[in-house]
């Protein structure tokens, strides 16, 4: 390049290719096999990591290309186990599943290497919310496993299944599914994986209010990776989620803790993300919200950061809940926007959460007419048959807008429902404010 100019055009995808295009393809693959050799020999040690994915797309076009290709594709594959790993590291999830992906296509990769490249594949696209890539890369870990007749590794794919299939709300084939699994893993003895099918379990069976089952099942969890720390430290956010469930909130903060405590130094410490926001919602239910609001907006920023939407989508809810709380409902209202914005980028569930939490904070403001179609959206999302936790706000902020409607007989509906859900639930957030409506309502003829 003559110019700092020309470097900066060259760069620019369309106008790489098409000067690409001006070499034969075989002195093309030669110049990508050169470029190879110069990164490597020329590369820092220190920053072999950082340049890794480079060196494999070299490799990779060299090999296509027909030059050196057994040598070519040696160097492909262990620049891209480096590539994976630094991605992983930093929690660059985009660049994850691209790395991910192309590891799950390399020329003669063995079985069990394709099936660790897919779990990587589907971790990444969950955290980025492309839940339909997910479920496709989930089955074809289950084919795989299938194909290799290894019972841990289909054991695995089964779970993987079933932790799409609750995200998406499918919840009769993620029961089945996580059931296979244990099952599965039960009978090939292994321990390690069983808890974390046991964790996944215990997950399902909190989304519907089925706590002490959620509790026996992270029970077992925890007896079992006693030897696994990163099991361990899933297991004991996962019990910290269950002792939330029934209002038990410092034993809850002592889950979390332990939680981040036990994680293996060697780990990225994204991995606390989880556990962190757990501790942030036992402080915000414990009344000490300034330390919870601290802690989910440096959470925030980083899942922002990493495209993990989901992740921002919650700190964003928690963080408009913990501004209702302190009665700051224009600040609340822009969290909860913002939330719903979030949402988009996910799925139903996310969506149907956001728009209740949303429409549930009108109604307190008075908007009514706007809070109304949120709520009957937020009802539309969702399946009757399988209510979810935050179905109970919903239904009391239901109960209210009928309330202030003078929609009487609606409004007893919606709180007969709210009581009903928050038993089953263990949530008593509402049980007097219902009672004190339900009261002041004309009784019954």
């Amino acid at each position: 390049m003559n110019s700092a100019e020309q470097a900066y055009l060259f760069r620019h995808a369309v106008v790489r290719d098409a000067a690409y295009s001006l070499q034969l393809p075989g002195e093309r693959a030669q110049l990508h096999a050169l470029a190879l050799h110069v990164l490597e020999h020329l590369t820092p040690a220190d920053q072999l990591d950082h340049t890794a994915a480079l060196m494999a797309e070299h490799a990779r076009l060299a090999r296509e290309g027909g030059a050196e290709p057994e040598r070519m594709l040696a160097a492909e594959t262990r620049h891209l186990a480096t590539a994976v790993d630094f991605a992983a590291s930093r929690d660059d999830l985009p660049a994850l599943l691209a790395l991910a992906m192309l590891q799950v296509e390399l020329p003669g990769a063995a079985p069990r290497e394709r099936i660790e490249a897919l779990v990587l594949a589907g971790q990444a696209a969950l955290g980025l919310g492309r839940r339909e890539l997910a479920e496709q890369l989930a089955q074809r870990m289950l084919e795989t496993a299938t194909g290799m007749g290894d019972a841990v590794q289909v054991g695995r794919a089964y779970r993987a299944l079933s932790t799409v299939q609750q995200i998406k709300g499918q919840g009769e084939a993620s029961a089945r599914h996580i059931r296979q699994s244990i099952e599965i893993l039960q009978r090939a003895g292994d321990r390690r994986e069983l808890a974390n099918s046991l964790i996944g379990a215990g997950f399902f069976a909190m989304i519907y209010g089925r706590n002490a089952e959620a509790r026996e099942h992270i029970q077992q969890a925890l007896q079992l990776s006693d030897e696994f720390p990163f099991e361990k430290s899933k297991a004991l956010r996962a019990m910290g989620d269950t002792l939330m469930r029934t209002g038990e909130y410092e034993a809850a903060l002592d889950c979390f803790r332990k939680s981040i405590a036990v994680l293996p130094a060697h780990l990225p410490r994204h991995h606390t993300v989880a556990a962190r926001k757990g501790a942030a919602f036992a402080l915000s239910r414990m009344g000490r919200l300034d330390g919870a609001a601290h802690e989910l907006s440096q959470l925030l920023q980083q899942a922002l950061k990493a495209g993990r939407y989901t992740d921002a989508f919650n700190c964003t809810t928690l963080l408009g809940e913990i501004e209702v709380e302190k009665g700051e409902l224009e600040r609340a209202e822009a969290h909860m926007r913002s939330a719903l914005q979030l949402a988009s980028e996910g799925g139903r569930h996310e969506s149907a959460v956001a728009l209740g939490n949303l429409g549930g904070l009108l109604v307190q403001r008075g908007k009514l007419t706007e809070a109304e179609s949120l709520l009957q959206e937020s009802l539309r999302l969702r399946n009757p048959a399988t209510p979810e936790a935050d179905m109970v706000s919903v239904m009391f902020h239901l109960g209210e807008l009928r309330f202030l409607q003078d929609r009487h007989e609606e409004a007893r509906r919606h709180y007969a429902s709210c009581e009903e859900l928050g038993r089953r639930f263990g949530d008593r957030r509402y049980a007097e404010r219902v009672q004190a409506r339900l009261d002041s309502l004309d009784p019954l003829p």
